[in-house]
């Protein structure tokens, strides 16, 4: 009777046999990351995405231009803010709001678009004050050359509806952030698969006639997971010599 296999051998075979290919997809994910970088780098492809989304978000209005003003200076230097990586642009963006809600009257576009709470777009205007409106009125009488002083219950509201929309404005940029990281990240996603596919469908062109059912899956399967073979083909040379 035949000796069973070796459950140690068959593994270090198996590993042997897929990392090559796994080692093929590394480096195809390492040089299709390369080229996707340089070509974001000369289209400038952060920036205009930044750039699109924070419109989309803000408006290309007077908030827009506030925002530019105290974030970078004058609207011209946009790409000063729009080109840093999200978390740091937020930060400039989390900066221009904290002046705005600080001054309101100053950037009152700004700070009404920070501040107005979310409102399904069937519900009527609201009519009675709200947090913005209270701590408008407050940072208005202390900011009067004349009779600035306020009643302590005033005072003390106001003071609490900073508070709120404090936080409120937090959670409006971080929902912002979120969104936008996860969009950029998912194209760029889509543009690695994309381009890896592409190029191992021209380099293993040879298969295209003899089995083009193989090529096409290859080419595809390849493409999917070149993301991830870095750390596979890491894994298993690992495996392999610590087997040696």
């Amino acid at each position: 009777m035949p000796n069973s296999a070796n459950p140690a051998q068959v593994v270090e075979n198996w590993a042997s046999n897929i990392v090559d290919y796994a080692l093929l997809l590394a480096a195809i994910a390492t040089l299709v990351m390369a080229l996707i970088e340089l070509a974001k780098a000369i289209t400038n492809a952060r920036p205009r995405f930044h750039r699109k989304e924070v419109r989309q978000w803000i408006g290309a209005g007077a908030a827009y231009e506030q925002l530019l003003v105290l974030s970078v200076s004058s609207v011209s230097g946009d790409d000063a803010l729009f080109d840093q990586p999200t978390d740091k642009m937020m930060g400039q963006i989390q900066a221009a709001g904290n002046v705005a809600i600080e001054f309101p009257a100053a950037y009152p576009d700004l700070y009404r678009l920070l501040t107005e709470p979310p409102r399904p777009k069937s519900a009527p205007p609201a009519t009675e004050p709200n947090d913005a409106d209270e701590w408008l009125e407050f940072a208005r009488r202390i900011e009067a050359p004349v009779g600035g002083e306020a009643d302590p219950a005033f005072v003390t509201r106001a003071t609490r509806a900073r508070a709120r929309l404090d936080h409120f404005m937090s959670r409006k940029l971080d929902a912002f952030q979120t969104r936008t990281e996860y969009k950029w990240a998912r194209a760029n996603q889509y543009l690695a698969v994309f381009s890896a596919t592409v190029f191992l469908l021209v380099l293993l062109s040879e298969l295209r006639t003899s089995n083009p059912l193989l090529w096409g899956l290859t080419s595809v399967f390849g493409g999917l997971v070149s993301p991830l073979a870095k750390d596979v083909a890491s894994a298993l040379s690992g495996l392999r010599a610590r087997r040696a």
